[in-house]
């Protein structure tokens, strides 16, 4: 193998100092015709082979990408037709520049692939199944997005003995937890005609767990235009996310990480040293700014130099309460909390 590696290099490099870029500089548009021809009809070949051999629209995308440019033994051919005086070098050098640059374009046809073509694949397939139907819309709240976030909701509201509509836009996961009894409808909650249908003119609450940021802001522009007196509870990946969010309408935000980063953050000081009062008091200091802050910040989110002075000062102004808090209750006999931390 180490052999093997060292031979095929050196085969490269002396096929890379073979190859005549002055003559890309001379004749550039006839060399890239012939680049784009040679990509092109290897796609459209491997594109009706891959269909031929039964390849579903996501493993043909990538077969046909992965291959389509020119193959290493291609410069075999070309050495051994200059040797044997098949082919005159007029025409083997710029054929060897073809296969050179097909061979360079392939990171950028991989980029292609996932970016632009997979995408569109995804999106076709996920047409191909229609939404569901919602005959009888259920209880006082619709929950959007059934994954980890949104199934910890539901169950708790289902378990509390509140009835709730479900949508979620995953074909996949509706069909997933359907396997363990969940009464899900597959549909995109973006679509107000969906909502309407899900009885969204009667309900109190629109819980919003989905993890796709600019649908969950396209929702609630829809939502709040049409009926502006429902709730919303939305969940935000982030500090700006949930900023945005807040600024589009929505009533209510939690973000993914920020009550367990909190708790953990409790945690660390009482391991510092902090006595459990402390720690506490601590923690809800800093939730008690921090949703002031994240109110300040949702005004100004469309001005980004606002945005980061307010961020600053807010940060700083959390400093100074929590030290003045700490200073004020160092006196403070909290034992009593010590035996429960």
């Amino acid at each position: 193998e180490p052999f093997k590696g060292l031979l095929l290099a050196l085969f490269f490099i002396s096929v890379g100092a073979s190859i005549d870029f002055a003559l890309l500089m001379e004749n550039p548009w006839p060399i890239l015709a012939m680049v784009g021809g040679l990509v092109l009809v290897k796609l459209v070949v491997l594109l009706i082979l891959g269909k031929a051999f039964g390849l579903s629209s996501r493993s043909n995308a990538i077969f046909t990408f992965s291959l389509a440019q020119a193959g290493e033994f291609a410069f075999v051919l070309f050495s051994f037709a200059a040797a044997r005086d098949v082919l005159p070098a007029y025409i083997i050098d710029p054929l060897t520049l073809v296969v050179a640059l097909s061979m360079a374009l392939t990171p950028l046809l991989f980029v292609i692939n996932e970016r632009l073509v997979l995408p569109r694949l995804r999106g076709a397939k996920a047409l191909e199944r229609a939404h569901d139907a919602i005959k009888e819309p259920e209880g006082k709240a619709i929950l959007v997005g059934f994954g980890r976030f949104g199934q910890i909701v539901g169950r708790l509201l289902r378990m509390n003995g509140f009835e709730i509509t479900v949508l979620e836009h995953d074909a996949a996961q509706v069909d997933l937890v359907r396997n363990f009894g969940h009464k899900v409808y597959y549909g995109d909650a973006a679509r107000m005609d969906l909502l309407e249908t899900a009885g969204i003119e009667d309900v109190d609450l629109l819980v919003l767990a989905i993890d796709d940021h600019q649908r969950m802001l396209k929702t609630i522009h829809q939502v709040k235009r049409h009926h502006p007196d429902i709730k919303i509870l939305a969940r935000a990946a982030g500090r700006r996310e949930a900023a945005e969010l807040l600024h589009a309408g929505a009533d209510h935000i939690e973000r993914e990480t920020f009550d367990s980063a909190l708790s953990m953050g409790r945690k660390a000081l009482s391991l510092m040293g902090f006595r459990a009062y402390q720690a506490q008091r601590a923690a809800q200091l800093f939730k008690h700014h921090d949703k002031k802050s994240l109110f300040a910040l949702s005004e100004v989110i469309e001005d980004d130099k606002k945005y980061l002075t307010v961020a600053k000062q807010h940060a700083t102004d959390l400093e100074k309460v929590l030290k003045s808090d700490d200073q004020a209750n160092t006196e403070l006999d909290d034992r009593g909390w010590d035996s429960g931390s």
